[in-house]
């Protein structure tokens, strides 16, 4: 989580404007708002172009698990 929370941090500042790291992984950590958050960006940004969500979801809820 906290790879892909720098890189939507130097992607697109705005968006993640006023988002702690820690309100990140709280609101993002579950499989589910994993599910949310590639909805998000799969429809307003071009940064997950070419990731499937299964494979979104696979790489960065592992990294929660182990982090």
């Amino acid at each position: 989580m906290d790879e892909l929370y720098d890189f939507l941090k130097e992607s697109d500042s705005t968006m993640m404007k006023g988002i702690s790291r820690e309100e990140f992984k709280q609101t993002f950590g579950t499989s589910k708002g994993l599910d949310n958050l590639y909805s998000y960006l799969s429809n307003e940004t071009p940064l997950v172009k070419g990731i499937d969500k299964e494979t979104f979801i696979s790489t960065f809820g592992s990294q929660q698990s182990r982090g």
